[in-house]
């Protein structure tokens, strides 16, 4: 036994220290209790390339490869039906991926599907969240505050077609356009931070003390609470800017009662959304400990 051990030791370069007893040094679980959960070794792909906000990229993979040290594999998103998805069980989509498009999606979107169906995660941050909620994948029913108001009519036309209208003439435009939103759905915020409230019985919130926690939103696309999972991080009561610009009578309004982050299933694996970056432009730490939660607790394989 001490020979295959040390064998397989030098083999897969992992340091075996050996206990003189199974019992813990202190507290009531030791290695063998039924307590004790063991954790599937994170085995990541971060998406890279068109269709990713590199600035997102880089703070994610920063924080993982330099500061955590796990090891991440850049894959761009075109190149997805070349890459063995079997070798890994964490997927990160950082930023935008509206372009991402094109004959192939479809077989790509079904091989994605099943793997994450299989027990991986895929961890959707910011804008990329939208394309796992594309016909092609459905992997999450996620819906944005103010979608089905955002459709505007368009203004009238009143070009004079038939008459010739002096300057001096023509009405005054109205102080509101036609074709305005009119506060019908929320209005971009460049960087705000705003107070969380935690659901701490939650994995994802695992080692969180308190049950509220600041939070960073550069985005106009809030998350409405997920129906068919869970909403570990949310924003409930008032006052919850903390800092930074938000637009009177309508931020708070539609960040009342949004999500942060949501967690939903999907066969055997899970699909875990942030609403904007957990580790923010490479220095935002308050919520970096969701993010690396989601990546060690997410996959069931």
């Amino acid at each position: 036994m001490h020979e295959r051990i040390a064998a397989l030791s030098r083999e897969l370069g992992v340091p075996v220290t050996a206990v003189g007893s199974a019992f813990p040094d202190s507290g009531d679980a030791g290695v063998g209790s039924e307590s004790v959960e063991a954790l599937n070794r994170p085995k990541i792909l971060l998406a890279a390339g068109d269709g990713i906000d590199q600035t997102a990229f880089g703070a994610v993979w920063f924080y993982l490869e330099k500061e955590v040290g796990m090891r991440v594999v850049p894959v761009n998103l075109s190149s997805l039906r070349r890459i063995n998805l079997a070798d890994y069980n964490c997927l990160i989509l950082a930023g935008a991926t509206a372009t991402i498009s094109g004959t192939s999606w479809a077989a790509k979107a079904a091989k994605l599907k099943a793997w994450v169906e299989s027990g991986a995660a895929v961890i959707a941050i910011g804008d990329a969240a939208t394309l796992l909620s594309r016909k092609e994948l459905k992997l999450t029913g996620l819906r944005i505050v103010g979608e089905e108001d955002s459709t505007v009519k368009a203004a009238k036309d009143t070009t004079a077609k038939d008459t010739l209208v002096s300057e001096r003439a023509k009405p005054a435009p109205p102080l509101v356009s036609p074709s305005a939103a009119a506060g019908s759905r929320p209005e971009f915020i460049p960087g705000a931070i705003f107070r969380a409230t935690l659901d701490r019985t939650h994995w994802l919130t695992y080692g969180y003390e308190r049950d509220q926690l600041p939070v960073f939103i550069e985005s106009s696309r809030l998350l409405k609470p997920s129906e068919r999972g869970a909403n570990p991080v949310v924003f409930v009561g008032k006052d919850l800017t903390l800092a930074g610009f938000t637009w009177p009578d309508n931020t708070e309004k539609y960040l009342r009662n949004s999500v942060w982050a949501t967690v939903e299933n999907s066969g055997s694996g899970r699909v875990i959304v942030f609403a904007d970056n957990p580790v923010y432009r490479g220095f935002w730490r308050g919520t970096a400990k969701l993010l690396t939660n989601a990546i060690l607790l997410g996959p069931q394989r």
